[in-house]
């Protein structure tokens, strides 16, 4: 039996209502089964927590969020997923 390995992708967020292209991630992540993605919410001030809480919605087991309070910037984003991908 062949090693199975699972990947998951940090997408850090700031204001990403607009631009978030829900139905690609969603084909992607249907065609792609060993992938997950986790979303860093930075702080956004826009819709963007509605727009992820339906991809999570969609299908939990692939997509997940991380909410920051307030904006830390895309290096603090990307780290706090790194240590939420590495816990799972």
């Amino acid at each position: 039996m062949g090693i199975v390995r699972k990947t998951a992708i940090v997408v850090p967020c700031y204001n990403e209502e607009k631009r978030l292209r829900s139905d690609d991630f969603l084909s992607f992540a249907s065609n792609e089964k060993s992938v997950s993605f986790i979303f860093v919410n930075d702080g956004s001030t826009d819709a963007t927590s509605g727009v992820l809480r339906k991809l999570i919605e969609a299908d939990p087991t692939r997509f997940s969020s991380i909410e920051l309070e307030r904006n830390s910037g895309m290096a603090e984003a990307v780290r706090t997923g790194f240590l939420k991908a590495i816990e799972e």
